[in-house]
């Protein structure tokens, strides 16, 4: 019985155990008839191509969450990889966003960082991320072949880009440092007060 009571508090077997549960919940959600028809067709190297790109993104993004962490802490760049695929995995198999919540969950257990300057980086990822989407439609549209139907457009979609800018740096300059000291939670036990602040 205590053999038991250790394996279910082995860190590995709960790992493997919540692995083995969403891939399960995975492949319940695929049809292996088709999957395996489309796979009948493939050209391999394409897909082996896909896969690389695949990985080579997911890399860039390891990075990038990297370089916005620096100011919470610090995270070993294969470990914030990894964690991003696990994310991946979450977020196709359970529905809203999920995996960006265990992406938070397991940096913060693994390397100690602060939960909300987590939440924090990850809203930068998000606005980092809106702008170079803008910036990219807007040069797509502006290409020889683009289609945009009057400069007029143009000229709304370049000012909602610099205003929603400003106004992201502005809130982002203006919101204090550290959470400030409220009244009400003092009431709370102490571990809970720390967690709410």
């Amino acid at each position: 019985m205590s053999r038991i009571v250790r394996l279910l508090k082995n860190r590995w077997f709960i790992q493997l155990a919540v692995v083995a549960v969403l891939l399960a919940v995975a492949l319940l959600q695929v049809d292996l008839k088709a999957l395996g028809r489309s796979f009948s067709n493939a050209r391999y190297q394409w897909l082996l191509l896909a896969a690389l790109v695949y990985v080579g993104s997911r890399l860039v993004h390891a990075l990038e969450w990297r370089i916005t962490l620096r100011r919470v802490g610090h995270a070993p760049f294969l470990g914030l990889f990894g964690v991003l695929l696990i994310g991946t995995l979450v977020n196709s198999v359970v529905p809203a966003s999920a995996g960006d919540v265990v992406k938070i969950q397991i940096v913060a257990n693994r390397y100690g960082l602060s939960r909300a300057g987590l939440v924090a980086g990850r809203g930068a990822e998000a606005i980092v991320n809106a702008v170079l989407i803008v910036v990219f439609v807007l040069a797509a549209l502006l290409l020889p072949n683009g289609v945009f139907a009057s400069s007029t457009l143009l000229w709304v979609l370049a000012i909602s880009t610099v205003a929603f800018m400003a106004v992201a740096v502005a809130v982002a300059r203006s919101a204090p440092r550290a959470a400030p000291r409220w009244s009400k939670p003092s009431r709370l036990p102490l571990r809970l007060r720390d967690g709410i602040e």
